[in-house]
């Protein structure tokens, strides 16, 4: 069944946020991740943002990672798929905002586009980092 939206404009926004700045936007459904697995005690890993495969891949070795994923995947897909609404904003909160909940949100991203839905991402607190 095809989703009926605007042409150019996102089905699904997913926004991460860093805990100890103030809220950007809010979102319709959340997901608090502050304690997932945490690269910022790797030394080799610490410089790096969660857009990075090495920090992806540390935080996907986090057993509650995939169920996450699946749900949110599964939220989409109802809410998208049952016509109740063209559009779906989730949030994923961790402390930073530049490791855990990146690597989660460009996850979640990756499996959605490659779906077809339009998805848009926004970090919000990612700050420097390779």
């Amino acid at each position: 069944m095809p989703r009926i939206t605007e042409p150019g404009k996102a089905e699904v926004f997913i926004a991460s946020f860093g805990q100890k700045y103030p809220r950007q936007v809010r979102t319709q459904y959340e997901a608090n991740v502050t304690n997932f697995r945490d690269p910022i005690g790797q030394n080799a890993l610490r410089s790096l943002n969660g857009r990075h495969a090495a920090v992806r891949e540390f935080i996907k070795k986090d057993d509650r990672c995939e169920p996450l994923l699946s749900a949110l995947w599964l939220q989409v897909r109802d809410q998208l798929g049952s016509q109740r609404s063209s559009y779906i904003s989730i949030g994923l909160l961790d402390y930073h905002g530049s490791h855990t909940s990146v690597a989660i949100a460009e996850e979640l991203a990756d499996r959605l586009s490659g779906a077809g839905y339009k998805v848009e991402v926004k970090h919000y607190n990612l700050g420097g980092g390779k």
